[in-house]
């Protein structure tokens, strides 16, 4: 049986979830994200940020705050195929990124997740 898969050149995978360190002080990084449906229906991506000035290890995730509620900052792939750029931006001591992947439906689907510095 085959299934979902998350790889990356610039990150660490562990299931849906790939980290990023982010070298030096960068005002924002660059998030490709290369999706293929395969048999499955859509996926959803997550995003947040980890700044040891605040804490070592809690995960920030990246919320807009254009409305009175402020929840994560997703983004839904749902066609046969789909290559994407986002620019992110970062606080300075910002040393970690992560993107979160989940997949809905199927066992075929695939996304490879990179970023690039600014």
């Amino acid at each position: 049986m085959a299934a979902n898969s998350v790889t990356s050149s610039t990150g660490v995978v562990s299931g849906g979830d790939v980290t990023f360190l982010v070298p030096g002080s960068k005002e924002s990084v660059f998030l490709y994200i290369d999706y293929t449906i395969g048999n499955g229906t859509s996926i959803a991506v997550t995003m947040g940020s980890i700044n040891p000035s605040i804490h070592a290890s809690n995960e920030y995730l990246h919320a807009p705050f254009a409305t009175g509620t402020v929840a994560a900052i997703t983004l839904t792939f749902n066609t046969s195929s789909q290559k994407r750029r986002f620019e992110i931006p970062l606080a300075r001591n910002e040393n970690q990124f992560k993107v979160h992947v989940a997949f809905t439906g199927g066992d075929t689907q695939v996304a490879v997740v990179d970023i690039y510095g600014n």
